[in-house]
């Protein structure tokens, strides 16, 4: 009986763990892509501080002062990528919605 049920429920077609997962995906970079594009407590002011720390350790490393100076990125950098990356959560959205319409018709 339990083998009955569950090739009952295989025969289903639509593929609802892919759509949770990009639905979630989706979401996550919405939000990590606003927080970082409108600097939401001070996000993007954060990733600057810790991309400074990140090339001083690496220069410290390799014991050139110059790399610092050389890679440094503004927070205006940070605040592009995170719009970047919150145009491509809001399509995730989209696109999870326009298959699950489609699906369910």
């Amino acid at each position: 009986m339990s083998v009955e049920l569950f090739s009952a429920a295989s025969d289903t077609s639509t593929p609802t763990g892919g759509l949770v997962l990009l639905g979630m995906l989706g979401l996550l970079a919405t939000l990590g892509g606003g927080a970082a594009a409108f600097n939401i407590r001070g996000t993007a002011d954060a990733l600057t501080r810790m991309r400074q720390a990140q090339l001083e350790h690496k220069a410290r490393a390799a014991m050139s002062l110059t790399m610092v100076e050389q890679h440094q990125q503004p927070s205006w950098w940070f605040r592009m990528l995170g719009a970047l990356v919150l145009s491509a959560g809001v399509l995730l959205l989209l696109l999870d919605a326009v298959i699950l319409a489609v699906e369910h018709g």
